[in-house]
Protein backbone atom coordinates (compact mmCIF):
# COMPACT_ATOMS: atom_id res chain seq x y z
CA UNK A 1 0.00 0.00 0.00
CA UNK A 2 2.97 2.15 -0.49
CA UNK A 3 2.39 2.83 -3.33
CA UNK A 4 -0.77 5.39 -3.09
CA UNK A 5 1.51 8.06 -1.38
CA UNK A 6 4.16 7.72 -3.92
CA UNK A 7 1.26 8.42 -6.83
CA UNK A 8 -0.13 11.14 -5.11
CA UNK A 9 3.15 12.85 -4.30
CA UNK A 10 3.43 12.33 -7.96
CA UNK A 11 2.13 15.42 -10.83
CA UNK A 12 -0.88 14.86 -12.51
CA UNK A 13 0.69 14.74 -15.34
CA UNK A 14 3.14 11.91 -14.65
CA UNK A 15 -0.28 10.08 -13.54
CA UNK A 16 -1.89 10.51 -17.05
CA UNK A 17 0.92 9.15 -18.74
CA UNK A 18 1.35 6.24 -16.37
CA UNK A 19 -2.23 5.55 -16.66
CA UNK A 20 -2.32 5.78 -20.63
CA UNK A 21 0.86 3.49 -21.18
CA UNK A 22 -0.61 0.26 -18.98
CA UNK A 23 -3.89 0.90 -20.76
CA UNK A 24 -2.16 0.34 -23.86
CA UNK A 25 -0.02 -2.13 -22.46
CA UNK A 26 -3.44 -4.11 -21.30
CA UNK A 27 -4.83 -3.67 -24.98
CA UNK A 28 -1.53 -4.99 -26.66
CA UNK A 29 -1.79 -7.68 -24.46
CA UNK A 30 -5.56 -8.43 -25.01
CA UNK A 31 -5.24 -7.80 -28.71
CA UNK A 32 -2.01 -10.03 -28.72
CA UNK A 33 -3.89 -13.24 -26.97
CA UNK A 34 -7.06 -12.07 -29.70
CA UNK A 35 -5.22 -13.10 -32.33
CA UNK A 36 -3.21 -15.93 -31.13
CA UNK A 37 -6.06 -17.37 -30.62
CA UNK A 38 -7.90 -18.21 -33.93
CA UNK A 39 -12.20 -18.00 -33.12
CA UNK A 40 -13.38 -21.50 -34.24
Amino acid sequence: MSMLPLLAGLPTWVVAVVVLVVLLGALMVVRAIGNGRPHS
